[in-house]
């Protein structure tokens, strides 16, 4: 470790002096180096090689300028160590090295982060406050908007899935259709055909099975009036009327 020290004199830096270094080990007080000589390096700067530096120790450092200077002038002081802050350098073997697991060169660059940050462009407390639990509290009369995943959950989850069919039965139904439907007869060719013609045919809707005369045309009164007993006395009844058509021509006659 390299301890270098700065000397002026009424502002103007120093040179030519011939300065020594004290260091005392912090901890208890003990002088490590004592009135050791430093070396000029230019422009009131002067330097010492600290060979001895053990960097879990905090040490404290005293230069002198020599008695060529004023008193304001003479000393330079300084101390090594961790603030408790952790500000500064830290020192090899602190456990706080620890945190230095990854490349900076792998870490998010600063515009990114700008770029993300102008994304919160409103105060959060102006967001709203709603939970994921009060989404799936929120009422179907309020779910309106077109095409939203809401929408669709409310327009066509219209049923228990209980009451639906399960997936074996539509299984067993759908198992049935082992062939083709093309391969099967078309409805068409085995239905009675039905032709319509121009001619009317013989009026068969008086007559019954068998060519029987229907209840409603032949009745119990007019199947009396075939009786044998009612025969004679219509034939009589003919007759008579014809033999007085006969005599009224024989009397125009």
């Amino acid at each position: 470790m390299n301890i270098t020290a700065y000397f002026a004199q009424l502002g103007t830096p120093k040179t030519g002096l011939s300065p020594t270094i004290n260091i005392r080990d912090i901890s208890d007080g003990s002088l490590t180096v004592s009135a050791a000589a430093m070396t000029e390096v230019g422009d009131g700067f002067y330097m010492y090689a600290f060979t001895a530096y053990d960097p879990t120790k905090d040490y404290s450092i005293r230069c002198d300028g020599g008695a060529t200077l004023i008193d304001a002038d003479r000393y330079v002081i300084a101390a090594t160590g961790i603030p408790a802050d952790g500000s500064g350098f830290t020192a090899l073997g602190d456990t706080r090295i620890a945190n230095l697991d990854a490349a900076v060169s792998g870490r998010a660059p600063a515009g990114e982060y700008d770029t993300e940050m102008s994304r919160i462009d409103v105060d959060v407390s102006s967001r709203s406050t709603l939970t994921a639990a009060g989404v799936w509290d929120a009422l179907l009369t309020g779910i309106t908007t077109a095409a939203s995943v809401g929408k669709l959950i409310k327009d066509y989850l219209d049923a228990a899935v209980s009451g639906r069919a399960p997936a074996s039965e539509y299984d067993t139904e759908m198992a049935r259709i082992d062939v083709a439907v093309s391969t099967r007869t078309k409805p068409a060719d085995t239905q009675a055909k039905v032709t319509l013609v121009d001619t009317v045919t013989e009026n068969t809707d008086m007559r019954g099975t068998d060519d029987g005369a229907l209840a409603t045309v032949c009745t119990e009164a007019r199947l009396a009036e075939l009786d044998a007993a009612n025969l004679p006395a219509d034939a009589d009844s003919i007759k008579a009327v014809t033999d007085k058509v006969d005599n009224m021509i024989e009397a125009v006659e």
